[in-house]
This record gives structure tokens, sequence and C-alpha cells, in this order.
């Protein structure tokens, strides 16, 4: 657990409230915490199941469990309670969320045509209202202890991803009710966070088809798989590919509040330093793009942004300012393929890993006597919907639906 989480108050009086604490990534953080000695109030939907949990974690700490639902009024008033009675709450961690508002039964998540009108509903009551209603109420607790607050987000919040609106518009609204909570509350650390794909029941429930091997596991046996970033943006390596820690670095915080870089930096780009293509394609050498170079406290106190290029990266150095080199290794990312009429083309990944559907962001490019794909300009560039490519050992591609001009 980082330490200045624990800093967070007193250790005598170190109270978190945990929902959806009964399983996957909710009972994962309720056990690093016991383990550093929090005490706990925990809740879930499904009785049995936090019974089972909450007994496991009496061994290590106190822990009440109130099996309801953030949705009702009554539940998340005996939360609050009962957080007070061991002490006041100094985190929270709003995790409790469902895809759809019922249950899928295995079947897809819905596109927003076909959600059910109560699913959305339910689906922004527990994804959204619940946890602005559970943190109103354990407010004046938090704000005495400087507290902290953590709503479990997704990625869905930023992209588009089919069936996945309804669910995605929830957690979308959860950011941005995260984002004003932080800044309407400068003495609170609020975090919203995007703990990717991960080895749960709700991720299963959502895509099915997908194996689990490569998602990430929400077991605190997991070398540092603790919410070690529950008080700042820190990521820590975990030395297990499949065991990564499950909070990466947060979207919002005190910082991300602060007007001096809300405000301060604001630019607009003009028209003509806009780049819609590789420099390539626009003539240029790799140093020869755009630098932007953003100061705080020069200017009478002001920050500025100066429009560069990169080979002006020694003119814009000051004497005390720090140069970080990334001088790491690229990962190749692109595969040889061919076009249904024979002709080679390369096949690059623009994604890491795939969406929940299982599909990868790619881009077609030129191939090359080097090996390195070239930019493929628009005009000679076949990419359309439903292409298919074929790739080494017997596999097959087919492109989708356009992302960008270059991207599907």
């Amino acid at each position: 657990m980082n330490s200045s989480l624990n800093n967070t108050t007193d250790p005598a009086h170190r109270v978190a409230v945990i929902t959806g604490a009964s399983r996957g990534l909710g009972l994962a953080l309720a056990q690093a915490l016991a383990a550093d000695g929090w005490k706990l109030v925990v809740t879930a939907r499904n009785p049995v199941e936090l019974a089972a949990a909450a007994d496991a974690l009496r061994e290590v700490t106190t822990v009440v469990a109130l099996p309801g639902t953030v949705v009702d009024d009554d539940h998340r008033a005996h939360l609050a309670h009962a957080a007070a009675e061991l002490g006041g709450a100094a985190l929270l961690v709003n995790n409790a969320s469902t895809l759809a508002g019922y249950d899928l039964d295995g079947g897809p998540m819905p596109t927003l045509a076909e959600s059910p009108l109560p699913g959305l509903l339910e689906t922004f009551e527990v994804n959204v209202l619940g946890p602005i209603a559970l943190t109103q109420l354990l407010l004046p607790q938090l704000r005495e202890r400087a507290g902290v607050v953590i709503n479990l987000s997704s990625d869905a919040a930023v992209e588009h991803y089919l069936r996945w609106g309804g669910y995605g518009a929830a957690k979308a609204a959860l950011d941005h009710a995260s984002g004003t909570l932080a800044r309407e509350e400068p003495q609170l650390r609020v975090w919203s966070v995007d703990p990717g794909e991960m080895r749960t029941r709700l991720y299963q429930e959502a895509a099915p088809a997908r194996t689990s091997p490569g998602c990430r596991c929400p077991n605190p046996s997991c070398p540092r798989s603790a919410p070690c970033c529950a008080s700042g943006p820190s990521r820590a390596a975990t030395g297990q590919p499949t065991c990564s820690p499950p909070l990466p670095p947060a979207r919002w915080g005190p910082e991300m509040a602060s007007p001096s870089l809300e405000t301060g930096f604001d630019f607009t780009v003009p028209p003509e330093l806009s780049a819609h293509a590789p420099a390539e394609a626009r003539g240029l050498a790799r140093d020869g793009v755009r630098l932007l170079v953003g100061r705080g406290g020069s200017n009478e106190g002001q920050p500025t942004v100066e429009h560069r290029v990169f080979t002006e990266l020694p003119q814009a150095l000051r004497p005390g300012d720090l140069l970080v080199v990334n001088n790491s290794a690229t990962v190749p990312a692109a595969l040889p393929a061919r076009l249904p009429d024979g002709r080679p083309v390369a096949l690059h990944l623009s994604s890491a890993d795939p969406d929940p559907r299982g599909a990868h962001l790619v881009e077609l490019r030129r191939p090359t006597a080097s090996g390195a794909p070239a930019y493929l300009p628009p005009e000679q560039n076949p990419a359309r919907p439903g292409l298919r490519l074929t790739l080494p050992a017997g596999g097959e591609a087919e492109l989708t639906v356009p992302f960008t001009a270059r991207l599907w």
C-alpha cells in the first residue's frame, strides 16, 4: 500500500468504505487495505458472497458488512452511519457497477437502439447517481480527515465501443462528476481510475468470448497488486505479465484541479500547425516535427506556450531544466499482409491490446526494403469496410469501420 495513502489520517482512525466489495477488484482492494490495518465498511448486492468475503476479512481487521445496493437511500445512510461508528471514513471507493442494468444471462451487451430504458436508468443510478449520493453522505467525514475518493471508471468512458454506449455514457458522467468534485473539494483527493481489462466476473459477463490470460489479475497476492496508485499517479512494475497493478494513473486529482494548470495553458492550435498526416507525408524529417514548449512562472508569473520545431530543442532549454530522454526499444507492430489481389501491404497495429470486442486499431502501410513500413497516401490506400487481408500462418484480418482518415 502506498504510504501517502496510509498517512491520510491517524492510523487508529483509518476507515474505508468500499462498494462492490464481495469479489473482483473491490474484494482485492478490501484485502489490501485490511492488511494495512484499515477498518472496513463493505457492501455488495449478493449477501452470500459478501458474508464469505467479510468473514475472511475479519481475520485481519474490523469489518462491517452491509448487503444492499447503492441505489437504495436507506442503505447508503446505513453505510455512512457504520463508517461514523468506526471513527469516520477517510477513504471511499465507489466500485459497485452494472453493465446494462439487467442480467445479460450470457447474451451480448445491447446497442443503444436495443437498450431497455429501465436498464439504462438502472445503469445510470448504479454507476453515477449512487456514487454521487454516497459521496454526499460521507463528505463531512471525508472533509474532516482530508480524505480520498476513488471512483472506478472505464476506457469505455472515452472510447466509443460498439454496444457499450449506456455503460460508457454512465462512466463518462462519473468521470465528469469526479473532476468537478476535485475542484469543489480541494481538501480532498479525488481520483477517477480506469483499471483496464481485469480477470473479473463483470468483465467476463461483458465479453464472454474473450480469453482471460492477458487481463490483469485483481488478486492482492500478485506482487504490488494493492491499490498503490490511490494517492498519486504512480505505477510499480510487478515482474509478472498477467498481474500488473490494477490501478493505473488516475484521471483526476488535486493537480488537475489547479486553475493555473487548467486555464493558464489553454491555447488554440493554428490551422497551419495542425498535422493530419505523418511527418514524412508532409515532406518533413522526423526531427522537423512540431515541438510544444510550455512554461510556468515566466512573463510576470503567467504561463507561456510556444510553438517550435524539434530541431529547436537546444534553444528552448534553460539552465536548471531537466531533460528526460526515452531510449526504450520499440516493439515491432506491423504484420506482413496481402490484399485480395495478392499485392503486399503492411498491417500496422496501432493499439497494444484489442478492445472488448476483440478488435484492434490498425493502419495500412506500404512495405519497404528496410522492413519499416512507410506511410500510404490516401489516394494509394486500398482500405475500405469489409476488406479482408491474408496474414502469415493462415491468419486473416478484416477492416470494419474507419476510426480516422488513416486508422481503422
